[in-house]
Protein backbone atom coordinates (compact mmCIF):
# COMPACT_ATOMS: atom_id res chain seq x y z
CA UNK A 1 0.00 0.00 0.00
CA UNK A 2 1.37 3.35 -1.03
CA UNK A 3 2.30 6.06 1.41
CA UNK A 4 -0.85 7.87 2.45
CA UNK A 5 0.77 11.28 2.86
CA UNK A 6 3.40 11.96 0.21
CA UNK A 7 4.56 15.46 1.14
CA UNK A 8 3.53 18.78 2.58
CA UNK A 9 2.37 21.97 0.91
CA UNK A 10 1.93 25.53 1.99
CA UNK A 11 -1.28 26.19 3.84
CA UNK A 12 -4.04 27.90 1.91
CA UNK A 13 -4.26 31.58 2.77
CA UNK A 14 -7.92 31.06 3.64
CA UNK A 15 -6.81 29.64 6.99
CA UNK A 16 -5.48 32.43 9.16
CA UNK A 17 -4.64 32.20 12.83
CA UNK A 18 -8.08 33.21 14.09
CA UNK A 19 -10.05 30.55 12.17
CA UNK A 20 -7.47 27.93 13.11
CA UNK A 21 -7.78 28.82 16.78
CA UNK A 22 -11.55 28.44 16.48
CA UNK A 23 -11.19 25.06 14.75
CA UNK A 24 -8.74 23.88 17.42
CA UNK A 25 -11.25 24.86 20.09
CA UNK A 26 -14.13 23.02 18.43
CA UNK A 27 -12.15 19.84 17.89
CA UNK A 28 -10.82 19.94 21.45
CA UNK A 29 -14.44 19.78 22.57
CA UNK A 30 -14.96 16.90 20.11
CA UNK A 31 -12.11 15.04 21.79
CA UNK A 32 -13.59 15.31 25.27
CA UNK A 33 -17.12 14.53 24.09
CA UNK A 34 -15.88 11.46 22.23
CA UNK A 35 -13.82 10.30 25.21
CA UNK A 36 -16.75 10.63 27.62
CA UNK A 37 -19.18 8.81 25.36
CA UNK A 38 -16.64 6.05 24.70
CA UNK A 39 -16.17 5.47 28.42
CA UNK A 40 -19.94 5.10 28.79
CA UNK A 41 -20.29 2.74 25.81
CA UNK A 42 -17.65 0.35 27.10
CA UNK A 43 -19.67 -0.77 30.17
CA UNK A 44 -22.70 -1.32 27.94
CA UNK A 45 -20.81 -3.84 25.83
CA UNK A 46 -19.27 -5.43 28.91
CA UNK A 47 -22.71 -6.05 30.46
CA UNK A 48 -23.96 -7.76 27.30
CA UNK A 49 -20.92 -10.02 26.88
CA UNK A 50 -20.37 -10.75 30.58
CA UNK A 51 -22.63 -13.80 30.42
CA UNK A 52 -23.00 -16.23 27.54
CA UNK A 53 -26.68 -16.74 28.35
CA UNK A 54 -27.33 -13.01 28.52
CA UNK A 55 -25.43 -12.45 25.28
CA UNK A 56 -27.49 -15.07 23.44
CA UNK A 57 -30.67 -13.33 24.55
CA UNK A 58 -29.45 -9.90 23.38
CA UNK A 59 -27.39 -10.45 20.23
CA UNK A 60 -28.87 -7.51 18.34
CA UNK A 61 -28.50 -5.14 21.29
CA UNK A 62 -24.87 -6.23 21.63
CA UNK A 63 -24.32 -5.41 17.96
CA UNK A 64 -26.00 -2.03 18.49
CA UNK A 65 -23.65 -1.35 21.40
CA UNK A 66 -20.68 -2.18 19.16
CA UNK A 67 -21.93 0.24 16.51
CA UNK A 68 -22.35 2.97 19.12
CA UNK A 69 -18.83 2.35 20.43
CA UNK A 70 -17.35 2.64 16.93
CA UNK A 71 -19.15 5.95 16.41
CA UNK A 72 -17.90 7.35 19.72
CA UNK A 73 -14.34 6.24 18.99
CA UNK A 74 -14.57 7.95 15.60
CA UNK A 75 -15.68 11.21 17.23
CA UNK A 76 -12.81 10.94 19.71
CA UNK A 77 -10.24 10.30 16.98
CA UNK A 78 -11.48 12.95 14.57
CA UNK A 79 -11.30 15.54 17.33
CA UNK A 80 -7.83 14.47 18.43
CA UNK A 81 -6.32 14.16 14.93
CA UNK A 82 -7.77 17.38 13.54
CA UNK A 83 -6.82 19.32 16.66
CA UNK A 84 -3.20 18.20 16.25
CA UNK A 85 -3.30 18.82 12.49
CA UNK A 86 -4.61 22.38 12.84
CA UNK A 87 -2.14 23.08 15.63
CA UNK A 88 0.77 21.94 13.42
CA UNK A 89 -0.61 23.95 10.50
CA UNK A 90 -0.75 27.09 12.61
CA UNK A 91 2.83 26.57 13.82
CA UNK A 92 4.46 25.58 10.49
CA UNK A 93 2.14 27.08 7.92
CA UNK A 94 2.10 23.78 6.02
CA UNK A 95 -0.53 21.03 5.61
CA UNK A 96 -0.30 17.47 4.21
CA UNK A 97 -1.47 16.61 0.72
CA UNK A 98 -4.19 13.94 0.85
CA UNK A 99 -6.07 11.86 -1.71
CA UNK A 100 -9.39 10.10 -1.39
CA UNK A 101 -7.53 6.82 -0.88
CA UNK A 102 -5.26 8.14 1.87
CA UNK A 103 -8.21 9.80 3.61
CA UNK A 104 -10.23 6.58 3.45
CA UNK A 105 -7.62 4.87 5.60
CA UNK A 106 -7.86 7.39 8.40
CA UNK A 107 -9.13 5.47 11.41
CA UNK A 108 -11.91 7.92 12.22
CA UNK A 109 -13.28 7.73 8.64
CA UNK A 110 -13.55 3.93 8.72
CA UNK A 111 -14.99 3.78 12.25
CA UNK A 112 -17.56 6.46 11.55
CA UNK A 113 -18.68 4.66 8.41
CA UNK A 114 -19.09 1.33 10.22
CA UNK A 115 -21.05 2.90 13.07
CA UNK A 116 -23.34 4.73 10.65
CA UNK A 117 -24.20 1.50 8.84
CA UNK A 118 -24.73 -0.81 11.83
CA UNK A 119 -26.87 1.25 14.22
CA UNK A 120 -29.88 2.12 12.01
CA UNK A 121 -30.12 -1.45 10.74
CA UNK A 122 -30.26 -2.89 14.26
CA UNK A 123 -32.84 -0.41 15.53
CA UNK A 124 -35.00 -0.91 12.45
CA UNK A 125 -34.87 -4.71 12.70
CA UNK A 126 -35.78 -4.80 16.41
CA UNK A 127 -38.71 -2.49 15.70
CA UNK A 128 -39.79 -4.74 12.83
CA UNK A 129 -39.70 -7.78 15.13
CA UNK A 130 -42.02 -6.11 17.64
CA UNK A 131 -44.34 -5.06 14.81
CA UNK A 132 -44.55 -8.62 13.44
CA UNK A 133 -45.06 -10.14 16.90
CA UNK A 134 -48.18 -8.02 17.41
CA UNK A 135 -49.68 -7.81 13.90
CA UNK A 136 -48.53 -11.07 12.29
CA UNK A 137 -47.87 -13.52 15.14
CA UNK A 138 -47.83 -16.66 13.01
CA UNK A 139 -45.24 -15.22 10.64
CA UNK A 140 -43.19 -14.04 13.59
CA UNK A 141 -43.17 -17.45 15.29
CA UNK A 142 -42.27 -19.37 12.14
CA UNK A 143 -39.95 -17.00 10.28
CA UNK A 144 -38.37 -14.78 12.95
CA UNK A 145 -38.43 -16.20 16.48
CA UNK A 146 -36.68 -19.41 15.43
CA UNK A 147 -33.74 -17.58 13.79
CA UNK A 148 -32.14 -15.27 16.34
CA UNK A 149 -28.64 -15.25 14.81
CA UNK A 150 -29.58 -14.58 11.20
CA UNK A 151 -30.41 -10.85 11.63
CA UNK A 152 -27.00 -10.08 13.15
CA UNK A 153 -25.23 -11.99 10.38
CA UNK A 154 -27.22 -10.21 7.68
CA UNK A 155 -26.52 -6.79 9.19
CA UNK A 156 -22.78 -7.52 9.37
CA UNK A 157 -22.81 -8.80 5.79
CA UNK A 158 -24.61 -5.66 4.61
CA UNK A 159 -22.06 -3.50 6.46
CA UNK A 160 -19.11 -5.30 4.86
CA UNK A 161 -20.58 -5.04 1.35
CA UNK A 162 -21.40 -1.32 1.60
CA UNK A 163 -18.01 -0.55 3.16
CA UNK A 164 -16.29 -2.47 0.38
CA UNK A 165 -18.14 -0.43 -2.24
CA UNK A 166 -17.01 2.77 -0.53
CA UNK A 167 -13.35 1.72 -0.60
CA UNK A 168 -13.63 0.71 -4.24
CA UNK A 169 -14.80 4.25 -5.00
CA UNK A 170 -11.94 5.71 -2.94
CA UNK A 171 -9.43 3.57 -4.85
CA UNK A 172 -10.94 4.65 -8.15
CA UNK A 173 -10.32 8.33 -7.29
CA UNK A 174 -6.92 7.80 -5.65
CA UNK A 175 -4.94 9.68 -8.31
CA UNK A 176 -6.93 12.88 -8.02
CA UNK A 177 -5.27 14.97 -5.28
CA UNK A 178 -7.77 17.78 -5.72
CA UNK A 179 -10.61 15.49 -4.64
CA UNK A 180 -9.58 15.43 -0.96
CA UNK A 181 -8.94 18.44 1.29
CA UNK A 182 -6.25 17.88 3.88
CA UNK A 183 -8.68 17.53 6.81
CA UNK A 184 -10.33 14.44 5.21
CA UNK A 185 -13.76 13.02 6.03
CA UNK A 186 -16.34 10.65 4.59
CA UNK A 187 -17.51 12.95 1.81
CA UNK A 188 -14.00 13.60 0.51
CA UNK A 189 -12.97 9.95 0.97
CA UNK A 190 -15.84 8.09 -0.68
CA UNK A 191 -17.52 10.76 -2.77
CA UNK A 192 -20.65 12.79 -2.32
CA UNK A 193 -22.99 10.22 -3.90
CA UNK A 194 -21.88 7.34 -1.66
CA UNK A 195 -21.88 9.47 1.49
CA UNK A 196 -25.35 10.76 0.63
CA UNK A 197 -26.52 7.15 0.52
CA UNK A 198 -25.11 6.61 4.02
CA UNK A 199 -26.89 9.73 5.28
CA UNK A 200 -30.16 8.66 3.65
CA UNK A 201 -29.88 5.12 5.07
CA UNK A 202 -29.42 6.58 8.56
CA UNK A 203 -32.44 8.85 8.23
CA UNK A 204 -34.70 6.19 6.69
CA UNK A 205 -33.65 3.49 9.17
CA UNK A 206 -34.33 5.51 12.32
CA UNK A 207 -37.48 7.27 11.04
CA UNK A 208 -39.04 4.03 9.81
CA UNK A 209 -38.16 2.34 13.11
CA UNK A 210 -39.90 5.10 15.04
CA UNK A 211 -42.95 4.86 12.76
CA UNK A 212 -43.20 1.08 13.27
CA UNK A 213 -42.94 1.48 17.03
CA UNK A 214 -45.67 4.11 17.09
CA UNK A 215 -47.98 1.86 15.04
CA UNK A 216 -47.26 -1.10 17.33
CA UNK A 217 -47.95 0.93 20.47
CA UNK A 218 -51.24 2.18 19.01
CA UNK A 219 -52.28 -1.43 18.33
CA UNK A 220 -51.38 -2.50 21.87
CA UNK A 221 -53.26 0.48 23.30
CA UNK A 222 -56.33 -0.51 21.29
CA UNK A 223 -56.13 -4.09 22.59
CA UNK A 224 -55.74 -2.83 26.14
CA UNK A 225 -58.73 -0.51 25.79
CA UNK A 226 -60.92 -3.37 24.55
CA UNK A 227 -59.86 -5.51 27.55
CA UNK A 228 -58.31 -8.19 25.35
CA UNK A 229 -55.68 -10.12 27.30
CA UNK A 230 -54.33 -7.12 29.17
CA UNK A 231 -51.59 -9.11 30.91
CA UNK A 232 -49.94 -10.04 27.62
CA UNK A 233 -50.43 -6.51 26.29
CA UNK A 234 -48.52 -5.19 29.29
CA UNK A 235 -45.73 -7.71 28.64
CA UNK A 236 -45.46 -6.55 25.05
CA UNK A 237 -45.37 -2.92 26.15
CA UNK A 238 -42.52 -3.69 28.55
CA UNK A 239 -40.60 -5.34 25.71
CA UNK A 240 -41.06 -2.49 23.27
CA UNK A 241 -40.68 0.60 25.44
CA UNK A 242 -36.86 0.74 25.43
CA UNK A 243 -36.62 0.46 21.65
CA UNK A 244 -39.27 3.19 21.32
CA UNK A 245 -37.11 5.54 23.38
CA UNK A 246 -33.96 4.60 21.45
CA UNK A 247 -35.64 5.12 18.06
CA UNK A 248 -37.04 8.47 19.20
CA UNK A 249 -33.68 9.71 20.49
CA UNK A 250 -31.94 8.41 17.36
CA UNK A 251 -34.39 10.19 15.08
CA UNK A 252 -33.82 13.49 16.86
CA UNK A 253 -30.06 13.26 17.40
CA UNK A 254 -28.87 11.24 14.39
CA UNK A 255 -31.42 11.38 11.60
CA UNK A 256 -31.86 15.15 11.83
CA UNK A 257 -28.08 15.91 11.86
CA UNK A 258 -27.56 13.49 8.96
CA UNK A 259 -30.32 15.23 7.04
CA UNK A 260 -28.44 18.48 7.65
CA UNK A 261 -25.22 16.84 6.41
CA UNK A 262 -27.07 15.67 3.30
CA UNK A 263 -28.14 19.24 2.61
CA UNK A 264 -24.60 20.42 3.26
CA UNK A 265 -23.19 17.89 0.78
CA UNK A 266 -25.38 18.97 -2.12
CA UNK A 267 -26.66 22.48 -1.52
CA UNK A 268 -24.96 24.72 1.03
CA UNK A 269 -22.09 24.13 3.42
CA UNK A 270 -23.12 24.30 7.05
CA UNK A 271 -21.32 26.55 9.48
CA UNK A 272 -19.24 24.85 12.14
CA UNK A 273 -21.62 26.25 14.76
CA UNK A 274 -24.23 23.84 13.36
CA UNK A 275 -22.11 20.89 12.25
CA UNK A 276 -20.15 20.34 15.47
CA UNK A 277 -23.17 20.37 17.86
CA UNK A 278 -24.72 17.80 15.52
CA UNK A 279 -21.70 15.57 16.16
CA UNK A 280 -22.11 16.00 19.90
CA UNK A 281 -25.77 15.02 19.60
CA UNK A 282 -24.73 11.77 17.92
CA UNK A 283 -22.29 11.06 20.76
CA UNK A 284 -25.07 11.75 23.27
CA UNK A 285 -27.36 9.27 21.49
CA UNK A 286 -24.72 6.54 21.55
CA UNK A 287 -23.94 6.94 25.24
CA UNK A 288 -27.51 7.42 26.50
CA UNK A 289 -28.46 3.86 25.54
CA UNK A 290 -26.83 2.50 28.70
CA UNK A 291 -29.22 4.50 30.87
CA UNK A 292 -32.21 3.61 28.68
CA UNK A 293 -31.47 -0.09 29.14
CA UNK A 294 -30.87 0.33 32.86
CA UNK A 295 -34.19 2.12 33.45
CA UNK A 296 -36.48 0.30 31.01
CA UNK A 297 -34.96 -3.19 30.59
CA UNK A 298 -35.35 -5.30 33.72
CA UNK A 299 -32.91 -8.09 32.80
CA UNK A 300 -30.19 -5.56 31.91
CA UNK A 301 -30.66 -3.82 35.26
CA UNK A 302 -30.57 -7.16 37.08
CA UNK A 303 -27.35 -8.09 35.26
CA UNK A 304 -25.72 -4.78 36.27
CA UNK A 305 -26.67 -5.38 39.91
CA UNK A 306 -25.29 -8.90 39.68
CA UNK A 307 -21.95 -7.66 38.27
CA UNK A 308 -21.69 -5.03 41.01
CA UNK A 309 -22.46 -7.61 43.70
CA UNK A 310 -25.56 -5.76 44.90
CA UNK A 311 -27.77 -8.86 45.02
CA UNK A 312 -28.31 -11.23 47.91
CA UNK A 313 -27.74 -14.97 47.36
CA UNK A 314 -31.51 -15.43 47.02
CA UNK A 315 -31.57 -12.88 44.18
CA UNK A 316 -28.69 -14.36 42.20
CA UNK A 317 -31.04 -16.29 39.91
CA UNK A 318 -31.85 -14.19 36.89
CA UNK A 319 -35.50 -13.20 36.60
CA UNK A 320 -37.42 -15.52 34.39
CA UNK A 321 -37.53 -14.05 30.93
CA UNK A 322 -40.11 -15.87 28.93
CA UNK A 323 -39.55 -16.37 25.24
CA UNK A 324 -41.03 -13.57 23.20
CA UNK A 325 -44.61 -14.63 22.54
CA UNK A 326 -47.27 -12.86 20.60
CA UNK A 327 -50.67 -12.00 21.98
CA UNK A 328 -52.66 -14.55 20.02
CA UNK A 329 -50.29 -17.35 21.01
CA UNK A 330 -50.56 -16.38 24.68
CA UNK A 331 -54.35 -16.32 24.39
CA UNK A 332 -54.43 -19.81 22.90
CA UNK A 333 -52.09 -21.11 25.59
CA UNK A 334 -54.28 -19.65 28.34
CA UNK A 335 -57.38 -21.26 26.84
CA UNK A 336 -55.62 -24.61 26.53
CA UNK A 337 -54.46 -24.44 30.15
CA UNK A 338 -58.00 -23.69 31.31
CA UNK A 339 -59.38 -26.65 29.35
CA UNK A 340 -56.73 -28.97 30.78
CA UNK A 341 -57.46 -27.77 34.30
CA UNK A 342 -61.20 -28.33 33.83
CA UNK A 343 -60.55 -31.80 32.42
CA UNK A 344 -58.38 -32.73 35.42
CA UNK A 345 -61.06 -31.43 37.77
CA UNK A 346 -63.74 -33.56 36.12
CA UNK A 347 -61.57 -36.67 36.26
CA UNK A 348 -60.95 -36.03 39.94
CA UNK A 349 -64.70 -35.72 40.58
CA UNK A 350 -65.44 -39.02 38.86
CA UNK A 351 -62.79 -40.74 40.99
CA UNK A 352 -64.21 -39.34 44.27
CA UNK A 353 -65.64 -42.30 46.27
CA UNK A 354 -69.09 -42.03 47.82
CA UNK A 355 -69.33 -41.42 51.54
CA UNK A 356 -68.42 -44.41 53.62
CA UNK A 357 -71.35 -46.55 54.69
CA UNK A 358 -71.61 -47.95 58.17
CA UNK A 359 -72.05 -51.61 58.74
CA UNK A 360 -75.72 -50.99 59.58
CA UNK A 361 -76.43 -48.87 56.50
CA UNK A 362 -78.48 -50.25 53.63
CA UNK A 363 -79.24 -49.08 50.14
CA UNK A 364 -82.87 -48.20 49.37
CA UNK A 365 -84.99 -50.80 47.64
CA UNK A 366 -82.70 -53.55 48.94
CA UNK A 367 -84.05 -56.40 51.09
CA UNK A 368 -84.57 -54.83 54.48
CA UNK A 369 -84.10 -58.20 56.10
CA UNK A 370 -80.36 -57.64 55.70
CA UNK A 371 -80.62 -55.01 58.40
CA UNK A 372 -82.94 -57.07 60.65
CA UNK A 373 -85.93 -55.23 59.15
CA UNK A 374 -85.45 -52.28 61.52
CA UNK A 375 -85.39 -49.09 59.43
CA UNK A 376 -85.20 -46.88 62.49
CA UNK A 377 -81.73 -48.20 63.28
CA UNK A 378 -80.25 -47.82 59.80
CA UNK A 379 -78.40 -45.10 57.88
CA UNK A 380 -79.86 -45.22 54.40
CA UNK A 381 -77.68 -44.07 51.45
CA UNK A 382 -79.92 -41.86 49.32
CA UNK A 383 -78.66 -41.52 45.73
CA UNK A 384 -77.98 -37.95 44.75
CA UNK A 385 -79.77 -38.39 41.44
CA UNK A 386 -83.05 -38.83 43.30
CA UNK A 387 -82.74 -37.38 46.79
CA UNK A 388 -81.67 -33.76 46.43
CA UNK A 389 -78.21 -33.60 44.81
CA UNK A 390 -77.25 -32.90 41.19
CA UNK A 391 -76.75 -36.13 39.21
CA UNK A 392 -73.49 -34.63 37.82
CA UNK A 393 -71.66 -34.85 41.11
CA UNK A 394 -72.21 -38.57 41.65
CA UNK A 395 -72.09 -38.06 45.40
CA UNK A 396 -75.04 -39.10 47.58
CA UNK A 397 -76.45 -37.96 50.88
CA UNK A 398 -76.79 -39.95 54.06
CA UNK A 399 -80.07 -39.94 55.98
CA UNK A 400 -79.00 -40.44 59.57
CA UNK A 401 -82.45 -41.33 61.00
CA UNK A 402 -85.74 -42.87 59.93
CA UNK A 403 -87.45 -39.52 60.52
CA UNK A 404 -85.20 -37.76 58.04
CA UNK A 405 -85.67 -40.55 55.50
CA UNK A 406 -89.45 -40.48 55.87
CA UNK A 407 -89.48 -36.69 55.50
CA UNK A 408 -87.38 -36.80 52.32
CA UNK A 409 -89.58 -39.48 50.76
CA UNK A 410 -92.84 -37.81 51.71
CA UNK A 411 -91.75 -34.52 50.13
CA UNK A 412 -91.29 -36.37 46.85
CA UNK A 413 -94.55 -38.32 47.13
CA UNK A 414 -92.84 -41.63 47.78
CA UNK A 415 -93.39 -44.27 50.37
CA UNK A 416 -90.60 -45.19 52.73
CA UNK A 417 -89.36 -48.79 52.60
CA UNK A 418 -91.25 -51.11 54.92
Amino acid sequence: MEDHVSHMEDMNTVYTDDPLVSLIYWHTVDTYVGLTSTLICLPTIFVFISSKKFFRRNKLLTLLAVGDLLTCLAILMVGFMRKNMYTAAMETGRVPIETSWSCAWKSFVLLRLLGSLISPCVVFWISMERFLAVFYPRTYRIKVAQHTTAPSVLILLYTVVVTGIGYILAWHNRNNPDSAPFYCGRKVSFGYAFTSYVYAADVIGFVFALALNVITICKLAKLYATRKNRIEVQRQLRRIRYIVVISLISTVTVAVPNAMSFISAWFIKLDIYLSEPAVWAIAFKCSINFFVYFILKADFRHRVYEILGCLTPEDQILPKTEPVLDIMMRRRQSTQEELEEESRSRRADTRTPPPAMTRNSVRPFENTAQSNGDVSNTEAYVPASRWGRSPRSGVGQVATSSAQLTKQLSVRGLEPPR
